[in-house]
Protein backbone atom coordinates (compact mmCIF):
# COMPACT_ATOMS: atom_id res chain seq x y z
CA UNK A 1 0.00 0.00 0.00
CA UNK A 2 1.15 3.57 -0.02
CA UNK A 3 -0.02 7.23 -0.74
CA UNK A 4 -0.24 9.30 -3.64
CA UNK A 5 2.13 11.26 -5.11
CA UNK A 6 1.71 14.61 -2.90
CA UNK A 7 1.15 12.55 0.48
CA UNK A 8 4.74 11.42 1.68
CA UNK A 9 5.24 8.98 4.42
CA UNK A 10 2.02 7.08 4.41
CA UNK A 11 -0.61 10.19 5.83
CA UNK A 12 -3.06 11.45 3.48
CA UNK A 13 -3.80 14.77 2.45
CA UNK A 14 -7.22 14.69 4.66
CA UNK A 15 -5.52 14.01 7.92
CA UNK A 16 -3.38 17.27 7.53
CA UNK A 17 -6.70 19.18 6.74
CA UNK A 18 -8.15 17.73 9.58
CA UNK A 19 -5.45 18.87 11.92
CA UNK A 20 -3.88 21.96 10.29
CA UNK A 21 -5.26 24.13 13.03
CA UNK A 22 -2.94 21.99 15.56
CA UNK A 23 0.25 21.58 13.46
CA UNK A 24 0.28 24.74 11.55
CA UNK A 25 1.17 25.79 7.55
CA UNK A 26 1.73 22.83 4.99
CA UNK A 27 5.06 24.69 4.85
CA UNK A 28 8.47 23.15 5.24
CA UNK A 29 10.53 26.40 5.19
CA UNK A 30 8.43 27.63 8.82
CA UNK A 31 6.85 24.95 9.83
CA UNK A 32 9.26 21.90 10.03
CA UNK A 33 9.19 20.85 13.40
CA UNK A 34 5.37 19.96 13.18
CA UNK A 35 5.80 18.55 9.88
CA UNK A 36 8.53 16.14 10.83
CA UNK A 37 6.09 15.17 13.86
CA UNK A 38 3.89 14.45 11.15
CA UNK A 39 5.43 12.08 8.96
CA UNK A 40 7.19 10.49 12.22
CA UNK A 41 3.13 9.39 13.25
CA UNK A 42 2.62 8.29 9.70
CA UNK A 43 5.47 6.27 9.61
CA UNK A 44 5.45 5.02 13.17
CA UNK A 45 1.85 3.46 12.82
CA UNK A 46 2.09 1.68 9.76
CA UNK A 47 5.32 0.05 10.57
CA UNK A 48 4.13 -3.47 10.30
CA UNK A 49 2.50 -3.26 7.01
CA UNK A 50 3.82 -4.03 3.53
CA UNK A 51 4.15 0.08 2.08
CA UNK A 52 5.72 1.62 -0.32
CA UNK A 53 6.38 5.07 1.11
CA UNK A 54 6.59 8.25 -0.97
CA UNK A 55 8.67 10.50 0.16
CA UNK A 56 9.53 14.42 -0.93
CA UNK A 57 6.98 17.00 -0.49
CA UNK A 58 4.72 19.36 -3.05
CA UNK A 59 2.20 22.75 -1.96
CA UNK A 60 -1.18 21.71 -0.53
CA UNK A 61 -3.49 20.21 -2.39
CA UNK A 62 -1.26 19.12 -5.23
CA UNK A 63 0.39 21.82 -6.49
CA UNK A 64 3.78 23.19 -6.46
CA UNK A 65 5.57 23.90 -3.11
CA UNK A 66 6.92 26.94 -1.75
CA UNK A 67 6.57 31.06 -2.81
CA UNK A 68 10.05 30.64 -4.07
CA UNK A 69 11.78 30.23 -7.58
CA UNK A 70 12.86 26.62 -8.43
CA UNK A 71 16.26 26.83 -7.30
CA UNK A 72 14.76 28.00 -3.41
CA UNK A 73 12.19 25.43 -3.77
CA UNK A 74 15.04 22.61 -4.28
CA UNK A 75 16.59 23.76 -1.48
CA UNK A 76 13.89 23.11 0.61
CA UNK A 77 12.98 20.04 -1.18
CA UNK A 78 16.21 18.80 -0.18
CA UNK A 79 16.27 19.43 3.57
CA UNK A 80 12.09 17.74 3.19
CA UNK A 81 14.18 14.15 2.01
CA UNK A 82 16.78 14.62 4.08
CA UNK A 83 14.52 14.90 7.31
CA UNK A 84 12.29 11.97 6.21
CA UNK A 85 14.90 9.80 5.71
CA UNK A 86 16.10 10.28 9.29
CA UNK A 87 12.92 9.35 9.97
CA UNK A 88 12.99 6.31 8.13
CA UNK A 89 16.44 5.44 9.52
CA UNK A 90 15.26 6.30 13.04
CA UNK A 91 12.14 3.70 12.87
CA UNK A 92 13.37 0.93 10.52
CA UNK A 93 17.10 0.96 11.38
CA UNK A 94 18.34 2.10 7.91
CA UNK A 95 17.05 4.68 5.69
CA UNK A 96 16.47 2.09 3.11
CA UNK A 97 14.70 -0.43 4.60
CA UNK A 98 11.84 -0.32 3.19
CA UNK A 99 10.71 0.65 -0.35
CA UNK A 100 10.61 4.62 -1.59
CA UNK A 101 9.32 6.30 -4.44
CA UNK A 102 9.57 10.05 -5.78
CA UNK A 103 6.94 11.19 -8.10
CA UNK A 104 8.74 13.16 -11.24
CA UNK A 105 5.52 15.41 -11.30
CA UNK A 106 4.56 18.66 -13.14
CA UNK A 107 6.93 21.05 -11.34
CA UNK A 108 9.23 18.24 -9.96
CA UNK A 109 10.18 16.94 -13.36
CA UNK A 110 11.56 21.00 -13.85
CA UNK A 111 13.62 20.16 -10.50
CA UNK A 112 14.85 16.57 -11.81
CA UNK A 113 16.03 18.05 -14.82
CA UNK A 114 17.79 20.93 -13.35
CA UNK A 115 19.30 17.93 -11.63
CA UNK A 116 17.95 17.52 -8.29
CA UNK A 117 18.00 13.85 -7.65
CA UNK A 118 17.31 11.17 -4.49
CA UNK A 119 19.15 8.87 -2.66
CA UNK A 120 20.08 5.64 -5.30
CA UNK A 121 17.35 3.61 -3.84
CA UNK A 122 14.29 5.49 -4.06
CA UNK A 123 12.78 4.66 -7.33
CA UNK A 124 12.15 7.49 -9.81
CA UNK A 125 8.24 7.56 -10.67
CA UNK A 126 8.07 8.88 -14.11
CA UNK A 127 4.25 10.60 -15.05
CA UNK A 128 2.46 10.91 -18.32
CA UNK A 129 1.78 14.11 -19.47
CA UNK A 130 -1.97 13.59 -18.50
CA UNK A 131 -3.08 12.27 -21.56
CA UNK A 132 -1.62 8.56 -21.82
CA UNK A 133 1.77 9.62 -23.19
CA UNK A 134 4.91 8.76 -21.20
CA UNK A 135 6.76 12.08 -20.87
CA UNK A 136 10.21 9.88 -21.31
CA UNK A 137 12.10 7.26 -21.48
CA UNK A 138 14.64 5.74 -19.17
CA UNK A 139 18.38 6.34 -19.91
CA UNK A 140 21.31 3.90 -19.43
CA UNK A 141 22.38 5.66 -15.99
CA UNK A 142 18.81 5.66 -15.02
CA UNK A 143 18.44 1.64 -15.48
CA UNK A 144 21.48 1.36 -13.41
CA UNK A 145 19.66 2.69 -10.03
CA UNK A 146 18.92 -0.01 -6.84
CA UNK A 147 15.50 1.59 -6.36
CA UNK A 148 14.94 1.01 -10.95
CA UNK A 149 12.32 3.26 -12.41
CA UNK A 150 8.52 3.37 -12.26
CA UNK A 151 5.55 5.14 -14.02
CA UNK A 152 2.51 7.06 -12.62
CA UNK A 153 -0.58 6.62 -15.41
CA UNK A 154 -3.45 8.66 -16.47
CA UNK A 155 -6.54 6.86 -17.27
CA UNK A 156 -8.46 9.53 -15.11
CA UNK A 157 -7.55 12.67 -14.98
CA UNK A 158 -9.21 15.57 -12.86
CA UNK A 159 -7.29 18.49 -13.44
CA UNK A 160 -6.74 21.59 -16.04
CA UNK A 161 -6.86 22.78 -18.73
CA UNK A 162 -9.42 19.76 -18.80
CA UNK A 163 -10.39 16.77 -16.91
CA UNK A 164 -10.64 13.28 -18.69
CA UNK A 165 -13.84 11.29 -16.56
CA UNK A 166 -16.50 9.10 -16.20
CA UNK A 167 -16.49 7.76 -20.10
CA UNK A 168 -13.62 5.77 -21.13
CA UNK A 169 -11.62 7.51 -23.80
CA UNK A 170 -8.30 5.08 -23.72
CA UNK A 171 -8.28 3.07 -26.57
CA UNK A 172 -6.30 -0.21 -26.29
CA UNK A 173 -3.46 0.36 -29.20
CA UNK A 174 -2.29 3.73 -28.16
CA UNK A 175 -2.17 2.24 -23.84
CA UNK A 176 -0.39 -1.07 -25.33
CA UNK A 177 2.22 0.92 -27.42
CA UNK A 178 2.77 3.49 -24.53
CA UNK A 179 2.76 0.86 -21.96
CA UNK A 180 5.60 -1.07 -24.35
CA UNK A 181 7.53 2.13 -24.23
CA UNK A 182 8.10 1.90 -20.77
CA UNK A 183 8.55 -1.31 -20.33
CA UNK A 184 11.37 -1.81 -22.96
CA UNK A 185 13.04 1.31 -21.77
CA UNK A 186 13.35 -0.16 -18.07
CA UNK A 187 10.56 1.90 -16.39
CA UNK A 188 9.57 -1.26 -14.84
CA UNK A 189 9.66 -1.11 -10.94
CA UNK A 190 6.13 0.33 -10.10
CA UNK A 191 3.19 1.08 -12.33
CA UNK A 192 0.46 3.04 -10.46
CA UNK A 193 -2.38 3.69 -12.70
CA UNK A 194 -4.79 6.68 -11.79
CA UNK A 195 -8.07 4.85 -12.63
CA UNK A 196 -10.50 7.63 -11.16
CA UNK A 197 -13.92 5.49 -10.23
CA UNK A 198 -13.50 1.98 -11.87
CA UNK A 199 -16.92 1.11 -13.76
CA UNK A 200 -16.06 3.26 -16.26
CA UNK A 201 -12.59 2.10 -17.25
CA UNK A 202 -12.89 -1.42 -16.55
CA UNK A 203 -11.87 -2.42 -19.95
CA UNK A 204 -8.59 -0.52 -19.86
CA UNK A 205 -7.98 -1.50 -16.10
CA UNK A 206 -8.27 -5.10 -17.25
CA UNK A 207 -6.11 -4.82 -20.06
CA UNK A 208 -3.54 -3.15 -18.01
CA UNK A 209 -3.65 -5.66 -15.21
CA UNK A 210 -3.18 -8.22 -18.30
CA UNK A 211 -0.47 -6.83 -19.60
CA UNK A 212 1.31 -5.73 -17.04
CA UNK A 213 1.57 -9.63 -15.97
CA UNK A 214 3.66 -10.16 -18.56
CA UNK A 215 4.23 -7.90 -20.90
CA UNK A 216 6.23 -9.74 -23.54
CA UNK A 217 3.30 -11.91 -24.03
CA UNK A 218 1.14 -9.17 -25.87
CA UNK A 219 2.06 -8.22 -29.51
CA UNK A 220 1.49 -5.71 -31.89
CA UNK A 221 -1.57 -6.62 -33.33
CA UNK A 222 -3.09 -8.59 -30.02
CA UNK A 223 -5.32 -6.01 -29.03
CA UNK A 224 -8.46 -6.96 -31.59
CA UNK A 225 -7.57 -10.40 -29.84
CA UNK A 226 -8.04 -8.89 -26.72
CA UNK A 227 -11.09 -6.83 -27.11
CA UNK A 228 -12.56 -10.18 -28.61
CA UNK A 229 -11.46 -12.32 -25.37
CA UNK A 230 -12.83 -9.43 -23.22
CA UNK A 231 -16.36 -10.06 -24.72
CA UNK A 232 -16.39 -13.36 -25.07
CA UNK A 233 -15.63 -13.92 -21.19
CA UNK A 234 -18.81 -11.42 -20.48
CA UNK A 235 -21.45 -11.92 -23.06
CA UNK A 236 -20.53 -15.08 -24.81
CA UNK A 237 -19.16 -16.39 -28.40
CA UNK A 238 -21.89 -15.10 -30.44
CA UNK A 239 -21.36 -11.76 -30.19
CA UNK A 240 -18.02 -11.51 -29.16
CA UNK A 241 -16.59 -10.28 -32.52
CA UNK A 242 -19.19 -7.13 -32.77
CA UNK A 243 -19.36 -6.04 -28.91
CA UNK A 244 -15.36 -6.00 -29.52
CA UNK A 245 -15.72 -3.64 -32.40
CA UNK A 246 -18.32 -1.48 -30.27
CA UNK A 247 -15.74 -1.27 -27.42
CA UNK A 248 -12.71 -0.32 -29.42
CA UNK A 249 -14.67 2.32 -31.21
CA UNK A 250 -16.76 3.85 -28.10
CA UNK A 251 -13.25 4.48 -26.65
CA UNK A 252 -12.05 6.39 -30.36
CA UNK A 253 -15.02 8.06 -30.74
CA UNK A 254 -15.12 9.39 -27.21
CA UNK A 255 -11.54 10.62 -28.05
CA UNK A 256 -12.55 12.74 -30.55
CA UNK A 257 -14.39 15.05 -29.07
CA UNK A 258 -15.15 13.83 -25.08
CA UNK A 259 -18.48 15.31 -23.71
CA UNK A 260 -16.14 16.82 -20.65
CA UNK A 261 -14.54 19.41 -22.83
CA UNK A 262 -17.46 20.60 -25.25
CA UNK A 263 -17.33 24.52 -25.18
CA UNK A 264 -20.21 26.70 -26.54
CA UNK A 265 -19.25 27.32 -30.37
CA UNK A 266 -16.92 24.70 -30.54
CA UNK A 267 -19.46 23.38 -33.37
CA UNK A 268 -21.09 25.11 -36.00
CA UNK A 269 -25.10 25.42 -36.04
Amino acid sequence: MGTSHHEPMMRSHREYLNRKNDIGAWDYTTNSKNLDRFFYDGMKRNKDYDNIVTIGMRGDGDVAMGKGDDAENMKTLSRVIDGQRRIIKDIYGTEDAVPQLWAIFTEVQRYYDAGFTVPNDVTLLFCDNNWRYIRRIGTDNERKRKGGLGMYYHIDMNGGPWNDRWVNTTTIPKLREQLNLAYRTGIDRIWIINVGDLKPKEVPIDFIMNYAWNPDAVKPGDEKTYLENFARSIFGEANAADIADIIAKYSKYNLIRKPEIQVPGIFNH
